[in-house]
């Protein structure tokens, strides 16, 4: 119930906020698991991705913010999953998994942690390993322009930020039992090459 009375708040700060240009929203699933994953270069991204769906995203989030008076509270009502800060976390993957396999969206940056420099970093499985066990289209998403929220005076001038969804990356049939690294290292490379590909068009 809150997340479907702060998402249209959010999303209307959000395009107020910035100049938002959205292409290939029609991509996402209207039903059925999907990953949604996407470059990370500031703390708009999930908000961005989110906003994009007709339909609640379950989002992976770094525990210490579950930890913050309120946004705490917050934060567990709203489709976040909470993980741990070393990304060592196997309950969180269990967890998304298991929201996948119940026919939800499940938004992941491939990379694990946010870009300093805004430039595609080399992912870390995770995505890749959902993927594979839940048999769910991956649905990349570029996101550009987002980190000029660390520039100076940023709040005060609608920056343009640009959001291109891309065709969902299929990678075949569900994996049963242990996916081994070569598995997860090519399937991962399709994804971030699909991510590669929407920033290089933008």
């Amino acid at each position: 119930m809150l997340y479907g009375i702060l998402k249209p708040v959010v999303k209307a700060f959000l395009w107020r906020l910035f100049r938002i240009q959205v292409e290939g929203v029609e991509r996402i699933p209207s039903q059925g698991p999907a990953i949604l994953a996407a470059n990370h270069v500031s703390w708009v991204d999930a908000i961005l991705v989110a906003a994009l769906a007709d339909r609640p995203v379950y989002f992976v989030a770094k525990q210490e913010l579950f930890r913050i008076p309120v946004l705490g509270f917050i934060l567990r009502r709203v489709y976040l999953l909470e993980a741990r800060r070393d990304g060592r976390d196997q309950a969180v993957l269990r967890r998304a998994l298991q929201a996948l396999r119940e026919g939800n969206l499940v938004g992941l940056f491939p990379e694990g942690h946010r870009s300093r420099t805004g430039r595609l970093q080399e992912a870390r499985g995770g995505a890749a390993l959902l993927a594979l066990h839940a048999a769910a289209p991956v649905v990349p998403v570029g996101v550009s322009g987002a980190d000029q929220v660390y520039e100076k005076g940023w709040f005060w001038h609608r920056r343009p930020v640009r959001v291109l969804v891309g065709h969902p990356v299929d990678l075949g049939g569900r994996r049963i039992g242990r996916v081994g690294r070569e598995e997860i290292a090519e399937a991962s490379g399709r994804i971030m090459g699909a991510i590669s590909s929407l920033l290089e068009a933008m």
